[in-house]
């Protein structure tokens, strides 16, 4: 069967196209969704289920129609990249090698990154960074050439950006990568952590010790989002299938409050954690662990030419 999705989202829709892009609300239908495949193969991972639910048209909009939504054990969306990683689903598009160089220079957006917080300041950088290449240099990215009538509907950043660029809220950095909304804060236990809203809640998935390892995790999510509207090759699932990280343990407790989580530590000391997050999500994310941001960067950029990185602040 052919889906199109969105990868780090947990929608499918069938039939070839999401739906009738009118059918869509507004900040759905400015989104680029991934074509791919299921395999079928092996079952589902344990506990993971598809539900299966009809799209009503978006305010009385010609469309609507079948969807599916990837549940996993805990019954939050998730990531169609789980299906893809265990070879239950396969990408359409062919992937790239490297990215052509621009055929100008990215003109770098007005950011003031002192509006935030010393620690989001790298993320809000990514976050500009990658969101050009991811939409080609183009600003705005939504004008009523590509999507008529729609403008007036969105946004200003979603009509700048084709996402909601970041902002801060209560001690709170927010952004979407592919729709969905993240969060990022200090928690009471001064622990780093990263969160999504799905179905309307906010779920704490990710929690780090370290400063440094919150923020590698937030570059990996933006650059691996854009990495896959270009085309390119996804890091995390080489990551994930390879199993390369070395002096990196994970241990899962019975009585954990979130089925399939783990906390994650250096080989032989269980003393104190580095992060508490899904297993699929640490064996992909595993590597960064034992690099800088700067390193992590740097294999992040694999086949993009310097000249789409801008300057940012």
């Amino acid at each position: 069967m052919e889906l199109n999705g969105s990868q780090r989202g947990g929608w499918l829709y069938a039939d070839g196209t999401p739906y009738a892009q009118r059918s869509l609300p507004p900040n759905l239908a400015i989104r680029e969704f991934s074509r791919f495949e299921l395999t079928g193969g092996a079952g589902l991972p344990d506990g993971w289920q598809i539900e299966a639910f009809v799209v009503a048209p978006w305010f009385g909009q010609p469309g609507g129609g079948s969807a599916f939504r990837l549940l996993d054990q805990n019954k939050h969306t998730g990531p169609l990249l789980r299906l893809i990683d265990a070879g239950l689903a396969t990408p359409l598009r062919t992937e790239l090698d490297a990215l052509p160089s621009p055929l100008e220079q990215m003109p770098a957006p007005t950011v003031d990154l002192s509006d935030f917080p010393e620690p989001c300041r790298r993320i809000v950088r990514a976050w500009y960074q990658w969101r050009i290449i991811a939409i080609g240099g183009r600003r705005p990215y939504v004008d009523d050439e590509r999507f008529p009538g729609l403008v007036p509907l969105l946004t200003a950043s979603e009509t700048q950006w084709g996402e909601q660029q970041p902002s801060m809220t209560d001690g709170v950095l927010t952004f979407s990568l592919g729709g969905i909304e993240f969060g990022f804060y200090l928690n009471t236990n001064d622990k780093w952590t990263v969160r999504q809203r799905a179905r309307n809640t906010w779920h704490d998935d990710w929690i780090f010790l370290l400063l440094d390892d919150a923020q590698k995790f937030l570059l990996y999510l933006i650059a691996e989002e854009a990495r896959t509207l270009c085309g390119l090759p996804n890091i995390g699932t080489s990551w994930y299938r390879d199993k390369l990280a070395h002096g990196i343990a994970f241990t899962r407790y019975q009585h954990d409050s979130r089925a399939g989580a783990v906390f994650v530590h250096p080989t032989g000391s269980q003393s104190e954690y580095l992060a508490w997050m899904d297993e699929w999500e640490a064996t992909r994310f595993a590597p960064a662990f034992g690099c800088s941001y700067d390193e992590l960067h740097t294999t992040l950029r694999h086949g993009i030419p310097p000249e789409w990185l801008t300057e940012i602040g």
